[in-house]
């Protein structure tokens, strides 16, 4: 009887590691571009519920515990909303509004639905704008935030800063208004592009091992990679660093859309970032334009 109650006992005990564990293997995930702004705003999309999956319309859509994922066919801009307001990943990068609101971009000459509030596609020029101590008019035929700023960082003021241009793939990089390194570069893919705007550098690393966090069973996923050096600019794991598995031929313009194309960050060529490394002081700006 009482090696009847311990073969039980033992029974019962190594049967609640395997449930547990059953109940906590995730029945669904995100992928591609879901992935991507789950990445970018986790704690705003949390969890995943359901899969991804489409409609007639050829729009996907994913519900999570916070909200909907959705990617529209037409327009090719992936959201995330709560029911009230939402994230949307456009020509601008990662923008929030209403849902009862619309960027003019979203509406591409489209009629207005009735009680859209639409809104300008890049927030409205400042009359000035103070970055570090510096205040200074806005620069002159400057249409946008991002303008200005591109301006800003070419004329005496920042003593550092670096303007990564998307479209053409290239970085320059002023010290007091003074270009003083130009050099191809090659950003975010698809899904995954180098988020447009202002920031800084914030740490430097050297050197520095990426490791996935997409599983294996991703298309976003890649091998454990060393680099010579990082400069990190954007939270999320965002860096200007050198690729060793780049060839320098295919830096540049298309880049970003090619086979050694980013997962978000900036890959610089090896001779360019060792400068960039040694050079950029923590706090430098960082503006990146389509």
């Amino acid at each position: 009887m009482k090696q009847l109650l311990i073969s039980l006992l033992l029974t019962a005990l190594l049967s609640i590691p395997a449930t547990a564990q059953a109940a906590a293997a995730p029945s669904c995930h995100f992928v591609l571009g879901f992935a991507a702004l789950y990445q970018r705003i986790p704690n705003i999309v949390g969890r995943c519920v359901q899969n991804q999956y489409g409609t007639a319309s050829g729009n996907a859509y994913q519900h999570t515990t916070n909200g909907l994922l959705v990617w529209k066919r037409d327009t090719n801009w992936t959201g995330f909303t709560n029911g009230y307001h939402t994230w949307v990943e456009g020509p601008y990068g990662l923008q929030e509004r209403l849902n009862t609101q619309r960027f003019a971009w979203e509406l591409d000459d489209r009629k207005v639905p009735a009680g859209i509030t639409v809104l300008p596609s890049q927030p409205a020029v400042p009359a000035r704008i103070t970055w570090s101590g510096l205040n200074s008019p806005v620069a002159s035929g400057a249409t946008s935030w991002l303008d200005h700023l591109e301006a800003l960082a070419a004329s005496p003021g920042p003593s550092k800063a670096i303007v990564i241009h998307l479209t053409a793939q290239s970085l320059t990089a002023y010290d007091n208004g003074r270009a003083i390194l130009t050099t191809p570069v090659t950003t975010g893919r698809q899904y995954l592009r180098t988020p447009i705007g202002l920031d800084t550098i914030t740490w430097h690393a050297s050197p520095y091992l990426f490791i996935s966090p997409w599983p294996r069973s991703s298309s976003f996923w890649y091998p454990r990679s060393w680099v010579h050096w990082v400069l990190h600019f954007h939270s999320g794991g965002y860096f200007i660093h050198d690729a060793p598995w780049e060839p320098s031929w295919a830096y540049g313009p298309g880049s970003e859309n090619g086979p050694y194309s980013s997962h978000g960050c900036v890959q610089v060529p090896y001779k360019a970032m060792y400068f960039l490394y040694n050079w950029t002081p923590n706090g430098a700006l960082v503006i990146i334009v389509p």
